[in-house]
């Protein structure tokens, strides 16, 4: 996880703060809230097929 947390904020994508030994992640680009709300829409609109969806092979 902290591979991936590193990556997401030498993108940009993530700010941290650290406080003694506990470090803080917070989103430092408003578009990937954007993304997020997005991807929760369609998500809902599509909530039977999704919960319904498998592994579809082919």
């Amino acid at each position: 996880m902290s591979n991936h947390l590193a990556c997401l904020r030498w993108c940009g994508f993530i700010a941290t703060r650290r406080e003694h030994r506990v470090v803080y992640n917070r989103i430092a680009d408003e578009r990937v809230v954007e993304m997020i709300d997005l991807a929760h829409a369609l998500l809902e609109e599509n909530v039977e097929h999704v919960a319904a969806c498998r592994r579809i092979e082919g």
